[in-house]
């Protein structure tokens, strides 16, 4: 399905049957972040979502129609991509119950220069952010006590446990 559908649909290449809405593009999202494909994300909400932006408001179906035929053009539950990018650009995704562990695992899109997020979580407030520093991105994540977290930067990993900030640095990656 993934090289079938939603690669196809992310691409915005001409596929047979049904494409998901704007609201239920959120599963394809996460799928395809899960499966390594954040930065096409990323470019497929810069492509189909700046065009809402002139309207101040979200549509269905990724055209405007004013409301005319039928077509609704002020939906709540489009404005997901704000949820996506603290997962995708800043990295932070809940990995356990009551954020008692989450990973870092920032995505670096074409043109993003830095990303940073806090979420308010049961434990504490959870932060997270990255910039590029020449050929180099630097990042630092902020637990606080009794939060756990796998770390993906690059090809790096480390697992630490808060309170505490953690660093952990890379190359940039090609095309970045």
């Amino acid at each position: 399905m993934m090289a079938e559908r939603i690669l196809p649909f992310l691409r915005n290449e001409k596929s047979d049957g049904a494409i998901p809405s704007a609201f239920w593009a959120t599963y394809t999202f996460e799928e395809a972040v899960r499966r390594g494909h954040g930065a096409l994300v990323v470019d497929f909400i810069r492509n189909k979502w700046t065009p809402m932006l002139a309207t101040g408001t979200t549509w269905e179906d990724y055209t405007w129609t004013d409301g005319k035929g039928g077509a609704t053009v002020s939906h709540a539950w489009t404005a997901h991509p704000a949820y996506h990018f603290v997962n995708i650009l800043a990295g932070i995704s809940q990995a356990d119950v009551a954020w008692k562990a989450v990973r870092f695992e920032p995505v670096f899109a074409r043109g993003v220069e830095h990303a940073a997020a806090t979420v308010p979580a049961p434990p504490g407030a959870i932060s997270a952010r990255w910039c590029r520093e020449g050929g180099s991105v630097m990042t630092e994540l902020v637990l606080p006590a009794g939060v756990r977290a796998e770390m993906k930067v690059g090809g790096n990993s480390r697992t630490v446990s808060g309170p505490g900030t953690f660093g952990l640095d890379a190359d940039c990656p090609a095309g970045f």
